[in-house]
């Protein structure tokens, strides 16, 4: 709130959506106290992707009464944009859902790659909060909505839709939105602020990973915070690399157990006997490798965040250090 006051632009990141919402829900209780929040607060419908895969939205089994399913793309009996309501199975076992106009009808399964699945949930709004788009979409006025976009609430219409704080008008139903006061680390990426806030206690640590901190700690341009509850902790958790092994690696590893005389006579015959793409292939993968087999990107990233490390836990005159 203090970067706001100074006209900072922040952003509040945490590895994981459980850990944002607490943050969220806390950063709502200060805004209220001060009066940056409006008295009157809406409860509206979020819809929450449950994020199954093609093979899980055609099983009827992972279907649920008061789930939400709102197509993407036509499809028999069912237009682009439409949501409809699971209301249960039938004695078949097909899944029934209830359109707007309370028609009922059974959910293609085959069409899985067409539609998706959320679950339907309340988020309290008023004017002031921030709100971040969650799904592709469009204004009452036609006005495109991108998924990331972040918004202010300026009021609501006597109609209860939303009104933002540049004119434009959002159905309140549209439901793919959320607080736009914390995101994850993974949503974070390619965003540049003036300050950042890290939120990583303990019951996150088993999301962390080098990776997922240097995302994290390099959205800064002047300052940067870092909440826990467990820094030693962090600094183990953050120090391990979700970086994985691939085919060539594991091949180039065991080629290097054996022994000098043999890996001669073998190598040559493997690549004589290898078809020409393989072998630019090959040639590729090794050209862009760094020491122990890893790509270079990947290597660069890994030095990038040890540095980071340092400059956070050893130099107290870069940013703000760390709190707990």
């Amino acid at each position: 709130m203090a970067a706001v006051k100074e006209r900072k632009s922040a952003l509040v990141i945490s590895p994981t959506h459980a850990e944002g919402e607490r943050v969220t829900a806390q950063i709502r209780e200060k805004l209220k106290t001060s009066k940056q929040l409006g008295a009157d607060e809406r409860e509206l419908v979020r819809l929450k992707n449950l994020q199954l895969t093609e093979a899980e939205r055609t099983d009827a089994r992972s279907y649920q009464a008061g789930q939400v399913v709102q197509f993407h793309q036509n499809a028999p009996g069912f237009r682009r944009g439409e949501r409809v309501t699971v209301s249960g199975h039938d004695e078949q076992g097909r899944v029934v859902v209830r359109h707007q106009n309370e028609r009922t009808a059974t959910l293609p399964l085959d069409k899985a790659a067409r539609f998706q699945v959320y679950e339907a949930k309340q988020i309290a709004l008023a004017a002031g909060d921030m709100v971040r788009i969650t799904q592709n979409g469009f204004t009452r006025d036609n006005q495109r909505l991108n998924n990331g976009d972040l918004r202010q609430v300026k009021g609501f219409t006597p109609e209860g839709d939303i009104k933002l704080s540049n004119g434009w008008v959002v159905p309140r139903e549209y439901g793919n939105l959320t607080h736009g006061y914390c995101v994850t680390s993974y949503t974070s990426q390619s965003k540049s602020v003036d300050c950042v806030f890290v939120a990583e206690s303990s019951e996150s640590f088993r999301a962390a990973d080098r990776e997922q901190f240097y995302v994290s700690v390099s959205r800064f341009k002047e300052a940067l915070t870092i909440y826990t509850d467990d820094k030693p902790s962090l600094l183990e958790a953050v120090s391990k690399s979700s970086a994985r092994f691939l085919a060539m690696d594991l091949a180039t590893k065991q080629l290097a157990v054996e022994t000098p005389g043999q890996a001669e006579r073998e190598k040559p015959q493997q690549i004589e006997q290898a078809p020409e793409p393989e072998i630019r292939l090959a040639q590729k993968q090794v050209r862009h490798q760094g020491p122990k087999g890893i790509p270079l990107w990947k290597l660069h990233q890994m030095q990038r965040a040890q540095q980071m490390h340092r400059a956070m836990f050893q130099s107290p005159e870069r940013g703000r250090g760390m709190e707990r």
